[in-house]
């Protein structure tokens, strides 16, 4: 749950819904032709010698890339060092920063399963608008470990908006 909230609120500051990363490899899409719009955007600095390791693994080197683009993830490495890693600055240093809609489903999937395996259907389904938005009344309660209600619409069933995951979540039996 310490997890969940870490990327729901650090990682999601402006409270979209959709979780911030800051390097393509966070994703679990390494090397993705996903990352190549937010990667031509990097403009790397003076970046250490380095030798690769990577290359020694594969049949064919052309699989993996190439020392351009590793210097770019290394820069994205060591932008995030120069300020110690610090969440709250990190944002301001780091040149990819991408709202990333798969990991953001991932860590929506993931409350699911925590929901049916880990813990109580309530308690996960009080995190999803963290990760999906919703009503800011529920999100604030959240923030401060309330346990919302779900948002009922004139029919008292949970609302399928922004905010419906949490109702999802109560409806599964």
């Amino acid at each position: 749950m310490a997890w969940h909230r870490w990327l729901a609120t650090v990682r999601d500051p402006d409270a979209t819904g959709l979780i911030e990363i800051h390097h393509g490899r966070e994703s679990g899409f390494d090397n993705s032709p996903r990352w190549d719009g937010p990667y031509a955007r990097v403009q790397p600095g003076a970046v250490p010698a380095f030798t690769r390791r990577d290359t020694l693994h594969v049949a064919d080197s052309s699989e993996r890339a190439d020392d351009s683009e590793y210097t770019k993830y290394l820069w994205l490495v060591q932008q995030m060092a120069t300020i110690g890693y610090d969440d709250g600055e990190v944002r301001s240093v780091v040149d990819f920063r991408v709202r990333d809609v798969f990991f953001s489903a991932i860590m929506a999937a993931s409350s699911d399963v925590l929901a049916n395996e880990w813990i109580s259907t309530d308690t996960v389904s009080g995190f999803a608008p963290l990760v999906s938005g919703g009503e800011e009344s529920l999100l604030s309660a959240q923030r401060t470990a309330g346990r919302p209600e779900p948002v009922l619409d004139s029919r008292g069933l949970p609302r399928m908006d922004r905010a419906g995951l949490v109702g999802a979540h109560r409806l599964r039996k």
